[in-house]
């Protein structure tokens, strides 16, 4: 019995062993499964960084060389408007001008996203993109279409460069020659306030231009107001002092709500003017209707007051006869 009982706890023995055994290769083998897995989760930083500058040197190889040509075609454009326009011949310069703004307006539009990959090249293009708008200004300049050229040079420095000394130039030029005073002078203390010294001083002939002009237009309205008849002054004042009186009884009217009264009082105001405007014979007139009227009425009282007195000197002379 002893030797049956000893056996049987040989074979529980060993079983428990077998078992603890197997779940300790099964706890191992799922921390090398969980390693395995963390490990293949992230991927090689020698990979990476193998992988990825090698995209962005292809990339940026591809765009400069996109940039590149681009800005070749766009200096060609504006060589051949330069040509035309040193020969005078302002209509083909000015197509070709054309072209290339919208070129190089496209390329921008279209690869602004990519400028990144060289800037330097990219910021060129958008240089020849000013150049080409402010020779097209220049353009319309020669060609006295004053206009166009204010116009374009608005533009330049309101969206693409506004340090962009010429067109401020060309802006108060044109202003001037559109007699546009106003314009001119406030793009002038513009370019004042903007620029040093220096910079001015290459536009020293513009400046005494609108000096000169400003000073010829003081002297045309001071020349018109001396020339100015003193009777149209007059005249003036009398309609701006029944402007005043009829805007008085609008004012009025409006609150009586009656439609006549500003009939009468447009009536009077109208006599009244018309009597400041007296005629020397109408004076005459009636001073001697009034030297009548005084003797006329004189003669009247006099004989009205004759009646009365003679009348009882008679009824009493005539009691004193009877009496007698």
């Amino acid at each position: 019995m002893e030797n049956k009982i000893s056996n049987e706890n040989d074979d529980i023995q060993i079983i428990k062993e077998e078992k603890v055994n197997n779940e300790n290769e099964d706890v191992n083998t799922s921390k090398e499964n969980e390693n395995n897995i963390t490990t293949s989760r992230i991927p090689d930083a020698s990979t990476i960084n193998d992988t990825k500058p090698d995209e962005d040197n292809l990339i940026k190889e591809e765009k400069s060389k996109i940039f590149s040509e681009a800005l070749i075609k766009a200096q060609n454009i504006k060589k051949d408007g330069n040509k035309y326009f040193t020969e005078n011949n302002y209509a083909l310069a000015e197509h070709h001008y054309k072209l290339g703004i919208d070129f190089t307006e496209e390329f921008v539009s279209e690869n602004i996203i990519h400028k990144k990959y060289n800037s330097e090249i990219f910021d060129k293009i958008l240089g020849e993109r000013i150049f080409l708008y402010s020779n097209l200004s220049n353009c319309h300049m020669k060609s006295n279409n004053y206009k166009d050229s204010l116009e374009t040079d608005i533009y330049i420095v309101s969206q693409l460069d506004r340090m962009w000394d010429k067109s401020y130039n060309r802006i108060i030029q044109c202003a001037l020659r559109l007699d546009n005073i106003m314009m001119a002078n406030f793009y002038a203390d513009t370019f004042r306030s903007m620029f040093n010294q220096e910079t001015l001083s290459k536009y020293n002939d513009t400046f005494k231009q609108l000096e000169t002009r400003q000073k010829e237009e003081e002297e045309k309205m001071f020349k018109a107001q001396k020339n100015m008849p003193q009777s149209t002054n007059k005249s003036s004042n009398v309609n701006i002092k029944s402007q005043n009186v009829t805007s008085n009884n609008n004012k009025n009217i409006e609150d009586d709500k009656s439609d006549t009264k500003s009939e009468n009082v447009s009536i009077t105001d109208s006599k009244r003017i018309i009597k400041k405007k007296s005629n020397p014979f109408s004076l005459f007139a009636k001073f001697i209707l009034s030297g009548f009227l005084i003797f006329g009425g004189g003669a009247i009282l006099y004989m009205i007051f004759n009646k009365r007195f003679t009348n009882p000197i008679k009824s009493i002379s005539s009691t004193a006869n009877l009496n007698k």
